[in-house]
């Protein structure tokens, strides 16, 4: 007697892996064009820049420093912190020369802008008196200045720069 082949129905194993294969490639396609999007939104919403810094020798114990700051997020910064050092100098005073519609006020080597609301795109400079105490200015010292923005949602951002007293 002869034995009948049974036909099966389906696909090949071969068929099955290349599908698969397809699949999971166009799932992997999918997800790096969607994810990286999804991610420099989320990381854009928090961004601060400083695009120009200036110190300024007025007399031996006194200089301006103008710090221009830009909103390149997508949310109102409330608040503006600055952190400014100098050289090896340790005791000075800062005044704020143009608060420019904010409250600044400052404390041993910071300055505090509250209410500077500065929307996305926008860019704003403070202009601060920095006055030596027993000491003098040099032209060349170097100026470093650290920024922390606050935002309206509460979340914030930092950015910093370096010049030298002109």
């Amino acid at each position: 007697m002869k034995t009948k082949r049974m036909l099966h129905k389906g696909i090949s194993e071969m068929l099955a892996i290349v599908l698969g294969v397809v699949i999971a490639i166009a799932i992997g396609v999918t997800l790096f064009a969607i994810l990286p999007g999804y991610v420099t939104s989320m990381s854009q919403q928090q961004r601060v820049v400083i695009t120009s810094l200036t110190a300024n020798r007025v007399n031996t114990s006194t200089f301006i420093l103008t710090v221009s700051i830009k909103n390149l997020g997508t949310k109102n910064i409330a608040n503006i912190s600055t952190y400014i050092s100098i050289g090896n100098i340790q005791s000075y005073t800062i005044t704020p020369v143009n608060p420019a519609s904010s409250t600044c006020s400052s404390a041993s080597q910071q300055v505090q802008c509250t209410n500077l609301n500065l929307a996305p795109g926008q860019e704003r400079s403070l202009v601060l008196q920095v006055k030596v105490k027993g000491g003098q200015v040099q032209v060349g010292t170097l100026v470093n200045v650290a920024i922390t923005a606050t935002y309206d949602d509460k979340s914030s951002a930092a950015a910093s720069a370096t010049t030298y007293i002109m």
